[in-house]
């Protein structure tokens, strides 16, 4: 089964590669760096995950892409995102299911976890916390609201917050 596009792009130089092609040269990105942060997005609709995309590469993120959860999973797998924007309502796996499996994932079981939904008052934010996501935002928010989102949790997560820093989950 081929698998479908799922871009990497970085503006600090990481050049675009699709999953089965990624190497060292992830190795680029400085993790020390919020600004050079791996993000994964995952969303089944091209246009909004592009849009997402783009919005975080203005802001010197690097960014993978991946349209269903087999993608996701496929990317993360090969590169372990340090933030993943999730879109709570995949049609191929319902975006908790996905939760829930980036959670039992060695290499993603405290890589921060970003959902995104169409309506906060719904079962799907109470879903969302209960899979294992760190933060439920509104798909409409300003993306300032995500862009900052993102810069807390990448904080929380390199001092020992909710999750481990990056170093300790390597020894």
């Amino acid at each position: 089964m081929a698998l479908a596009k799922a871009a990497i792009h970085c503006l600090a130089g990481v050049p675009y590669a699709a999953p089965g092609h990624l190497d060292d040269s992830m190795a680029t990105r400085d993790p020390s760096s919020e600004r050079s942060a791996l993000v994964l997005v995952v969303h089944d609709d091209a246009d909004a995950r592009e849009m997402l995309g783009l919005g975080l590469e203005s802001n010197g993120f690097c960014v993978a892409q991946a349209g269903s959860a087999f993608d996701a999973l496929a990317v993360a797998s090969k590169t372990p995102p340090d933030v993943t924007i999730l879109d709570i309502g995949l049609p191929d796996s319902d975006g908790c299911a996905l939760c829930r499996r980036l959670r039992q994932g060695r290499a993603t079981k405290r890589t921060p976890i970003i959902g995104i939904t169409s309506d906060v008052s719904s079962d799907d934010t109470r879903r969302a916390f209960a899979a294992g996501c760190d933060e439920v935002l509104d798909k409409a928010c300003p993306p300032s609201d995500l862009v900052e989102a993102i810069y807390r949790h990448l904080r929380e997560f390199r001092i020992g917050g909710p999750g481990a820093t990056p170093s300790a989950d390597v020894a």
